[in-house]
C-alpha cells in the first residue's frame, strides 16, 4: 500500500501483454482494453522512467507512451471515432480522469 492506502499490484509483463517489459503495475484490466504501467530505472537515466501502456484484448501492445500527454494523444487516437469520449478527454487532466474514460470506452466495445 502507498501513503494514499492504495493498492497497487505488479506482475510479469509476459503475464500482460507480448514483449518482455519487466514488473508491469495494472491500471486497468477491462474486457476489451488494458492499461499497464512499466517502471524502467536506466543506469543512463538519473530517475525512474515510467511507462503506460494500452494493450488489446490479444495482448497486442497498442500504444506505448513515457509522458500522460502523450498517453492523452494516444487515447484521442483510439477514441476517434466517439465524439462524446473525445469531448471529455479534452476535460481530463489527471489519471483518475482517463481511467474513467478508459472504462467507458471499453463498455462502449461490448
Amino acid at each position: 500500500m502507498d501513503e494514499n492506502k492504495q493498492k497497487h499490484e505488479y506482475f510479469a509483463s509476459t503475464d500482460k501483454f507480448l514483449k518482455e517489459k519487466g514488473l508491469v503495475e495494472v491500471v486497468y484490466e477491462g474486457k476489451n482494453i488494458n492499461w499497464y504501467k512499466a517502471f524502467n530505472n536506466s543506469i543512463l537515466s538519473p530517475g525512474i522512467q515510467i511507462l503506460n501502456y494500452l494493450v488489446d484484448k490479444d495482448k497486442n501492445i497498442l500504444y506505448e507512451e513515457s509522458l500522460l500527454d502523450n498517453f492523452s494523444r494516444n487515447l484521442k487516437k483510439l477514441f476517434k471515432d466517439d465524439l462524446d469520449l473525445t469531448e471529455k478527454l479534452k476535460q481530463a487532466k489527471t489519471e483518475k480522469d482517463y481511467l474513467e474514460l478508459l472504462q467507458l470506452y471499453d463498455t462502449k466495445l461490448e
